[in-house]
């Protein structure tokens, strides 16, 4: 058991399906009745992403009910990455927090 309620998780599928990783990310994501969510690795923060609105226009905000990150849309309860996607979203949050009190950007290290 660890702790997950079936057919109420999510899982973030973004890297290539023949990555070792996401083969088996997606193997045991399935065999725990997990939804799967499919995403492109570019677009998993809404940094730099945009998404088309139903009315046509663009978003560019990580805000509902239309956020262009993949993160924000299907919030993942299970997220497996690679060491580099770590780093890349480590680095977006010290960008955010970097101009914060000391705490938060102690908080971060």
């Amino acid at each position: 058991d660890f702790g997950l309620q079936e057919a109420k998780e999510v899982s973030l599928a973004y890297l290539p399906a023949a990555h070792i990783l996401e083969l088996v990310s997606e193997i045991s994501s399935c065999s725990l009745g997990m939804t799967l969510a499919f995403a492109d690795p570019k677009t998993l923060s809404s940094r730099g992403a945009v998404r088309q609105r139903p009315d046509g226009t663009l978003s560019t905000s990580p805000g509902y009910p239309y956020p262009p990150g993949a993160i924000q849309e299907f919030r993942p309860s299970v997220f497996v990455a690679v060491p580099k996607i770590w780093d890349i979203l480590k680095k977006g949050v010290e960008e955010t927090l970097g101009g914060g009190s000391a705490l938060k950007r102690f908080a971060i290290q």
